[in-house]
């Protein structure tokens, strides 16, 4: 026997919800995840270059495929709790997120959680959340 419970985890409609989008993401040999993970690394690797040019804060960006996570912080790396803890500027992080959506960049402004790239973005959307990430860490004090 296997217990499986929850609001979400075996309705018909997201059972056919996750089927779908296992057809779009494995369709032509996996394509949807290459895609996706490469404008992930691609969106985490703008943030960086922003942060390189912005001397005023320091910002260190962490992820996988398109997952990925901005932290402002001291260290080279955010290892465990205990450095998020100790060592993340939380409320910084919600200022910078709060910025970016009066620029029409939507990014929760909980420093827990991190962001993710999607088949719908596109390079342009990279450009202009860059873009607004620049002009933003430039705005922040």
């Amino acid at each position: 026997r296997v217990l499986h419970f929850g609001t979400h985890n075996a309705g018909r409609l997201a059972l056919h919800v996750a089927k779908t989008m296992l057809e779009v993401m494995t369709a032509d040999q996996n394509e949807g995840f290459r895609r996706i993970g490469d404008l992930g690394r691609k969106m985490a690797e703008g943030v960086r270059q922003v942060a390189r040019v912005s001397n005023r804060h320091k910002i260190v960006v962490q992820g996988v495929n398109s997952m990925f996570q901005i932290f402002f912080t001291d260290l080279d790396e955010v290892r465990d709790y205990r450095d998020f803890r100790g060592h993340v500027d939380r409320s910084k992080f919600r200022d910078f997120a709060l910025r970016l959506m009066d620029k029409g960049i939507y990014m929760n402004p909980s420093a827990t959680l991190h962001s993710l790239s999607s088949l719908v973005h596109t390079e342009a959307d990279i450009a202009a959340t860059t873009q607004a990430m620049a002009e933003v860490l430039e705005e922040m004090p």
